[in-house]
């Protein structure tokens, strides 16, 4: 459960240092969801597919940009997570 609220937190954190990215994530999934209520108020029967692949693209490009495989382990994080702090910390 740790772990879970360590990376809601990261999230979040991220949400802020990065204004102009969390735009296009938060812009994408509007969007998405805007494609699934057209789909599904028509009926077309592709709300499924829609979805499905809609939310797997963002994770595919980011593995074929060179997402580390290590991006869920706690301990990893953390120390990635207190390296940038101390960095921060020493810029002021």
């Amino acid at each position: 459960m740790n772990g879970f609220f360590f990376f809601l937190g990261t999230f979040f954190r991220w949400l802020v240092k990065q204004p102009r990215q969390s735009a296009l994530i938060i812009a994408y999934f509007a969007t998405l969801h805007g494609l699934a209520v057209l789909f599904e108020f028509n009926s077309s029967g592709g709300l499924g597919l829609v979805f499905t692949v809609g939310c797997l693209t963002p994770i595919f490009m980011l593995i074929g940009q060179g997402l580390p495989t290590d991006c869920l382990n706690l301990k990893e994080q953390i120390k990635r997570e207190e390296a940038n702090s101390v960095e921060r910390l020493k810029a002021f």
